[in-house]
């Protein structure tokens, strides 16, 4: 089958969401830096650079589906049974096929990495909020004694 649009297309929407992605990356190094130092203003920078390329993300995967849809469409094939290795044996370029394949495997690895950072990334907030409840319980023992007014 000769090499066409909807497959090149597919190639350069998968370059953009690998770019995007690490971007995210990034700023989840960043993340995992700002929460180990407590560092508020960081986080919230980052939080709204993080929102700004999920909003990239969820457009552009749109964007992907709908090319994918087209690409299944010509080649007669339910969307479902049309992964990316499918897409890449329909290209005739080799040079072209071969870039899809690479891009995809970047992208698994990346997804992977960008994962297991959000994980400790969790863990971290997850043993920040135990320390502050330990804080708190610890607080509320005290409620039975007498506390002085040093106000005076």
């Amino acid at each position: 089958m000769p090499l066409f649009n909807p497959a090149l297309e597919q190639i350069t929407l998968l370059e953009e969401q690998l770019n995007i992605y690490v971007a995210l990356n990034g700023l989840s190094i960043r993340k995992e830096k700002a929460l180990s130092l407590a560092d508020i203003a960081e986080l919230d920078g980052i939080i709204s650079a993080e929102q700004a390329l999920i909003i990239n993300i969820v457009e552009l995967e749109k964007r992907r589906f709908a090319n994918q849809k087209q690409i299944a469409e010509i080649c007669l094939l339910p969307v479902e049974k049309l992964t990316m290795g499918a897409i890449a044996d329909l290209i005739d370029d080799k040079e072209a096929s071969t870039k899809l394949n690479d891009i995809q495997n970047e992208l698994t690895v990346l997804l992977a990495e960008i994962r297991e950072r959000n994980d400790r990334c969790q863990q971290i907030i997850t043993g920040a909020l135990e320390l502050v409840q330990r804080q708190l319980d610890k607080g509320n023992s005290h409620k039975g004694s007498t506390l002085v007014d040093r106000r005076v």
